[in-house]
């Protein structure tokens, strides 16, 4: 392999430490992927930054880097050929904290409640899973408007989203995060499926993987016994 570069983001980057506002950030490498039975790779040094493969793009595999803010990494960047592997380069990785942005919460800013949703998980999805605590909040709506109540931090396996929209609107939905939970935490528990089932409302949870999921409530038959309600409704993936 003649040549190895690095880019993250779209933009060139040397040996120096890349500071990355958030906990993730795309990383290509770029050196005759695939000629004569090359490959590259990552390897980080530190077990809590971790890279995940992707695709490749031309002669560039590209790869997302994911930590939380504050973790900093050495990152070994590998090449496999049919003599092994060996060490081409390294860069540094730090991940800091990204510059806050004004909240949305509370404000009728979307006319598509899956754009709500989403966009209210993004607020707090980070920060969650950062300390391991689940969020909730209320998704309400008035007239063709919609919005979101501010996040309530709740413990490590639940979160409410308090109760009380604000006046003169409706209640539609909720959203909460699963915190760093593996596992069930990638899915709608029964108790998450029995709460909004019940009241008939929408949720969207943020999971630790970051995707983002949208349960729609079943129709419920007027003599349902309230134990069936954590049966049932649909759930789809977002993102």
């Amino acid at each position: 392999m003649g040549h190895f570069h690095k880019m993250a983001n779209g933009e060139r980057i040397s040996t120096q430490k890349l500071k990355v506002a958030g906990g993730s950030v795309t990383v290509g490498l770029w050196g005759y992927i695939g000629f004569n039975g090359s490959e590259l790779e990552v390897k980080p040094d530190n077990s809590r930054v971790t890279g995940t493969r992707g695709s490749v793009v031309g002669n560039s595999r590209q790869w997302t880097l994911n930590g939380a803010v504050g973790e900093q990494a050495k990152i070994k960047a590998l090449y496999s050929d049919e003599f092994g592997t060996h060490i081409w380069d390294w860069f540094e990785v730090e991940f800091v904290a990204a510059a806050a942005k004004a909240s949305q919460s509370g404000k009728l800013a979307f006319t598509n409640m899956d754009q709500c949703g989403i966009a209210a998980l993004d607020e707090i999805l980070s920060r969650s899973i950062s300390e391991g605590m689940e969020y909730a909040g209320l998704i309400f709506k008035q007239g063709a408007r919609l919005g979101f109540t501010a996040p309530v931090r709740g413990e490590p396996d639940s979160a409410l989203p308090g109760l009380s929209a604000p006046a003169g609107a409706t209640i539609v939905g909720t959203y909460h995060t699963h915190g760093n939970k593996q596992g069930s935490g990638e899915i709608f528990s029964p108790q998450d499926r029995g709460f909004h089932n019940l009241r008939h409302w929408f949720a969207y949870l943020g999971t630790p993987s970051r995707a983002i999921l949208k349960f729609t409530p079943k129709e419920r038959p007027p003599d349902e016994h309230p134990a069936l309600a954590a049966f049932g409704g649909k759930s789809v993936k977002l993102r």
